[in-house]
């Protein structure tokens, strides 16, 4: 159905994106495809320019991609080459978040983490044992007797990293911990969350697949200072509010996960309120 303010050559652009990355096949493809195509009716031409291009680099992670991606993960541990004979897994949550007995993306990561078939696939864990940590305050193990142990902290995406240092200055309060002995394995991470990680002194960092920044990493200074005033001035328009310019921690993230992370550029996720009630957006965070 044509959509008022959409030029039919955006939408072959967009479709020929889509095709491309193989979205076309995915069973929601028309919702998000329509969705799409609205947000775009709502920006003039270089900003369709842009979004489509972005779109070249958007990482759409679905629920059954997340298994192959924890394999590569642990591939990736594997090739450490450590004495590892038990692994304590602890999901990646904000203190925060664990007070309040929030379910978060880390849990379904930690609990996948138990799959028996992780041994059959990676000799090197043939023979490890994988315990889950549900209780940081009572379960953890005693520090003095890691001798060829780790804590593995995990999630499905590492953002600004901010969520992680929390995460990891809680375990560190809860027991000390030797860092070397301290593991973080993310699905999909941002390059500038991992830096900031191993800032801190945690160099275990292994992640599936790693992102640089949509805009500042990828375009050379002109158009790059063009492409950031462009994208605040969408932002201005949606509503945008600060904590969440270029997405969280400025992180200019082109992911969704099972849920898109506030990380993302928000045109991509941000539902205005203050504007036109059609604007759509085609990852949103509500089911």
């Amino acid at each position: 159905m044509p959509i008022k303010g959409l030029d039919i050559s955006s939408v072959r652009r967009l479709k020929e994106k889509f095709k491309s990355k193989g979205w076309d096949e995915v069973d929601t493809h028309d919702f998000i495809f329509d969705n799409f195509c609205c947000l775009l009716s709502f920006l003039n031409e270089r900003e369709k320019e842009l979004l489509i291009e972005l779109t070249e680099e958007y990482l759409w992670v679905r629920n059954n991609d997340y298994y192959s991606l924890l394999i590569y993960g642990f591939e990736l541990i594997a090739k450490s080459n450590l004495s590892i004979n038990k692994v304590y897994i602890l999901a990646m949550i904000s203190p925060d978040d664990r007070r309040k007995n929030k379910i978060k993306s880390a849990n379904k990561v930690a609990y996948d983490c138990m799959d028996f078939t992780i041994g059959a696939k990676i000799p090197f864990f043939h023979n490890v044992d994988f315990q889950l940590i549900h209780n940081i305050d009572s379960t953890l193990p005693n520090p003095r007797k890691m001798n060829n142990s780790i804590i593995l902290m995990v999630d499905d995406y590492i953002g600004s990293g901010e969520t992680a240092l929390e995460a990891l200055a809680e375990l560190e309060a809860a027991k000390p911990f030797n860092k070397d002995k301290i593991f973080i394995l993310g699905l999909v991470a941002q390059q500038k969350g991992i830096d900031k990680i191993k800032d801190a002194g945690y160099n275990n960092v292994f992640c599936s697949v790693i992102k640089n920044r949509g805009i500042t990493d990828r375009f050379p200074i002109p158009p790059r200072e063009d492409y950031l005033k462009m994208m605040g001035d969408i932002e201005t328009r949606m509503g945008v509010e600060d904590d969440f310019r270029l997405g969280k921690g400025a992180s200019e993230a082109l992911v969704t996960m099972i849920k898109t992370p506030n990380n993302t550029f928000p045109v991509f996720w941000f539902e205005p309120k203050k504007v036109n009630s059609n604007w759509k957006v085609p990852f949103r965070r509500k089911s």
